[in-house]
């Protein structure tokens, strides 16, 4: 689980199991989000989990719990890199 924000500045990569989310700023560093297929974000100890900026949010995988998407933001369901 993600309890502050992570130390680091690059994309963030989640190729199995599940990435849980446990501080609304945890994932403010990260530029883009993928999901393999399988793998499960999970933001539902942040009721309101917000994917702010223009940030990309993509992958195979699913989210679980509720995630805005701010403006500018790109979500794109099936891109993987």
């Amino acid at each position: 689980m993600l309890n502050g924000p992570a130390p680091y500045t690059g994309r963030t990569f989640v190729r199995e199991g599940r990435l849980r989310i446990g501080h609304p700023e945890a994932l403010q560093n990260t530029p883009a989000l993928e999901l393999s297929e399988g793998a499960v974000l999970d933001v539902t100890p942040v009721p309101g989990f917000t994917w702010a900026g223009t940030r990309t949010l993509s992958g195979l995988g699913r989210v679980e719990g509720g995630l805005t998407l701010q403006n500018g933001g790109i979500l794109a369901p099936g891109l993987t890199n």
